[in-house]
């Protein structure tokens, strides 16, 4: 028993081990979900190694033709077929531990994703035409153009730029995006 779940940890690191150097993997999410993705997979190439194995061994012994007494029973066969899959169930209970830390780990990572990801609207804080004449003057539109543009004077977008400015505490239009 100890030897099958050390044989499953070793191969799924192998296999890990593979699959993380080809993809080049670095986060830790992402290493957790290969891992967990090949512990399963390592658990069933050990399990049908071991079936291949035991059944060679019967095979071996109706070849030979030992008598009935030394002949084991199905029931012993199918036993050991069982206990042959043993691999795969610490496979399976690997991966169960591995889906709990993965989806901590992912939520964790999803909260901190969200909080970098909201940057409230800069321009939230200027009023609609305020927000036209900041549009304009990124593209770089001169005051005149800006005026014909909203048919308002020049006055009025040297104003509102002064405004746009003051809000949102830059110092040229540079600065508008």
């Amino acid at each position: 028993m100890i030897l099958d779940l050390t044989l499953v940890i070793i191969v799924t690191i192998l296999f890990s081990a593979v699959t993380i150097f080809i993809k080049n993997e670095k986060s830790f999410s992402s290493i957790l979900k290969n891992i967990s993705q090949n512990v399963i997979l390592s658990g069933s190439f050990i399990s049908v190694i071991q079936l291949i194995i035991a059944i060679s061994k019967y095979e071996q012994m109706i070849i030979k033709n030992e008598t009935f007494k030394e002949y084991v029973s199905i029931f012993t066969f199918l036993i050991t077929i069982f206990i042959k899959f043993r691999p795969l169930l610490f496979g399976i209970a690997i991966k169960l531990i591995f889906m709990i830390f993965s989806k901590r780990t992912d939520f964790k990572q999803a909260q901190k994703d969200a909080k970098e990801s909201f940057k409230p609207d800069k321009y939230e804080i200027l009023s609609p035409r305020e927000k036209e004449v900041a549009r304009l003057a990124a593209h770089n539109y001169s005051n005149a153009q800006i005026a014909d543009e909203l048919f308002i004077s020049t006055e009025t977008v040297k104003r509102h730029l002064s405004t746009i400015f003051e809000k949102l505490k830059i110092s040229s239009r540079k600065e508008l995006e």
